[in-house]
């Protein structure tokens, strides 16, 4: 993840791409002039600052447990006959923080992340 304020302003319509190796702690941001990305934040970070935040703020947690709700509503109505075992995800027998349950219910059922914007 890069935080927005990393980058900075863009002052024209031209594209511009971002290069970041995997589990680099730097990248490239490619415009008109090359300009090197230094406060490149890994996935385990952001899912440790999701989680902090998760547990101070009540209106976050509401939301992500309205989310895994709905994700397991949706996917027991749709795998009702055809899966006998439904696994570990549905009944989070791992104990996994409600932030990775919802990312890994996501990611394992409909193919897709979940996205948060969170302010600092």
């Amino acid at each position: 993840m890069i935080k927005p304020q990393t980058i900075g302003v863009i002052n024209d319509d031209d594209e511009h791409f971002i290069s970041i190796k995997r589990n680099a702690s730097s990248g490239y941001l490619f415009s008109k002039e090359p300009k090197k990305i230094e406060e490149i934040i890994n996935g385990k970070s952001v899912q440790q600052i999701l989680s902090r935040k998760l547990d101070m703020d009540n209106n976050l947690e509401e939301e992500v447990t309205f989310y895994i709700n709905r994700m397991r509503e949706i996917i027991s109505n749709s795998l009702r006959d055809n899966t006998p075992n439904i696994g570990n995800l549905m009944s989070n027998e791992l104990n996994e923080s409600k932030f990775d349950l919802l990312t890994n219910l996501s990611r394992f059922y409909f193919d897709s992340e979940v996205i948060f914007l969170v302010k600092n």
